[in-house]
Order: C-alpha cells, then sequence, then structure tokens
C-alpha cells in the first residue's frame, strides 16, 4: 500500500514461554478484507488473534462487502486512510498500482523474502506487471469457477452432466418452476461485483473466447464471445431468481 503507519521495523517480538508474544508495545496493523459474511468474521477473528499472539503485533481487522471495495478504497485516499493490508481481487491491482494505491515493490520485496519457489509459477507470471518480475500484489489464495449441480436430481429427470452449453440450458429449464422457490440456476449478475466478471470470464473461456488477444485488441464481438455472451444472457432471464444475484446468493 501507499505509506501509512505501519510496525516499527526495529520492533523485535520478544519470545515469552508458550511461543506467543505480549502486544501493550506493538504497532497495529489496518487489514481491510473483501468478505462480510458473519462466520467469515468468526474465523478471520481467530486468525488474527492467532498473528496477535505469535508476533504481538497488533491487528485492526475490518470486512468490507466485496462490492463496496473499490469505493471505500477510493474514499481512504481522499482521506488519507488507507489500510496497510488490503485482501483484494487481482482484477484491481494493476490500476491501483498506477493510481499510487498499493506498493509494488514493497509486494515484489515480499514475494523475494517469502521465496519464488514458494508460489505457483504460474500465478506469478500471470500477475507480473512488466515481465521482469515486478508485483503488484502478493498472492494469496486461488480458486476454481465450479458448476456445482445435484447428481440425484440430474439422476431422477434422467439429464446429462452439465459439461456443455446444451446440458446446461436443458437442465435449467427442467428444474424450473416460475411459481415456487427453485430456479433452473443461480448466477453472480451484480455488475458491481468481481465475481460476477469471472464467472462470464470460465464461461466465456470454455467456448473459444479470449475477450482480449495476445496483442491486446478486444475481442468481445468475435462470435464465440457472442455466442457465450447470449448464453449467460438467456440462463439468467429464463431460468435464474429475479432480481440481483451476488456471489453469496
Amino acid at each position: 500500500m501507499v505509506p501509512t503507519p505501519t510496525v516499527d521495523p526495529d520492533f523485535v517480538p520478544q519470545e515469552i514461554e508458550n511461543g506467543a508474544v505480549p502486544v501493550d508495545n506493538a504497532d497495529v496493523l489496518t487489514v481491510w478484507i473483501n468478505e462480510s459474511p458473519e462466520v467469515h468474521d468468526e474465523r478471520l477473528n481467530r486468525l488474527a488473534e492467532d498473528f496477535v499472539d505469535k508476533t504481538g503485533i497488533g491487528i485492526d481487522l475490518v470486512l468490507v462487502a466485496p462490492e463496496l471495495l473499490p469505493e471505500f478504497i477510493q474514499t481512504a485516499v481522499v482521506s488519507d486512510t488507507l489500510p496497510d493490508i488490503v485482501l483484494h481481487p487481482f482484477e484491481y491491482s494493476p490500476g491501483w498500482v498506477s493510481d499510487g494505491i498499493l506498493d509494488a515493490s514493497a509486494a515484489t520485496s515480499a514475494i523475494e523474502r517469502l521465496g519464488r519457489d514458494t508460489f505457483e509459477s504460474t500465478v506469478l507470471e500471470l500477475i507480473d506487471l512488466d515481465n521482469v518480475g515486478t508485483i503488484p500484489a502478493v498472492p494469496s489464495d486461488g480458486w476454481q469457477q465450479l458448476v456445482l449441480y445435484r447428481t440425484d436430481w440430474f439422476s431422477d429427470a434422467d439429464l446429462e452432466v452439465p459439461d456443455s452449453y446444451e446440458a446446461i440450458l436443458t437442465a435449467a429449464e427442467a428444474f424450473f418452476v416460475p411459481d415456487s422457490i427453485v430456479s433452473g440456476i443461480v448466477l453472480p449478475t451484480d455488475s458491481a461485483l468481481i465475481s460476477t466478471q469471472q464467472a462470464f470470464e470460465h464461461i466465456a473461456a470454455s467456448n473459444g473466447c479470449e475477450l482480449i488477444e495476445g496483442t491486446g485488441e478486444i475481442t468481445i464481438l468475435h462470435p464465440a464471445c457472442l455466442e457465450a455472451l447470449e448464453f449467460y444472457r438467456s440462463l439468467i432471464n429464463q431460468y435464474s431468481p429475479i432480481g440481483v444475484q451476488t456471489d453469496i446468493s
């Protein structure tokens, strides 16, 4: 992040009998997490408590709804109250580095100290800003977009595994009941959420849509991309719940 009050670099936690350290003289790190469910709050606070016990560094943990994170960051820029650490989607990283919100040199230094070999090499290649090893933010986790479905329902309805556009559409139509709480499929639709973009990207990529070519040319109007857009639109408009859907709907 841009300079903010952080831990004194000369501070050395004092070891005590159980391996924990006192926190009376420790500075406090402000950490923003782009999560808001209560169950996440409880677990993250337990992790923060463990960190404090082991390092003596205090943690001011703030949970922010994912769709509000960009707005909160911009407000913090204006008020000079940026957090020391912020968990965020990688999609924000290049722009935030360009705007001076993230400190790429600090992130790259952290990667070097931890050891590049402790990270998946393809991840570091993906987030490399300049192809010479400059990292905008330290990778923390990753995941795969999954299609979750009820195997018993599919078996009872004699439906194929939903591993193609056609199979997904067929299943969504079969299970959709307009006058009940049962929907054929649930996908994120909130335009403020990165998860909506990520879900569409996976659907588009599976259809051969690259969105952007290696030369930087935008190919959203390519037939494969248009077909993916129409597929996503059809699922949402015909077989999804009414209203805006989020990543935890």
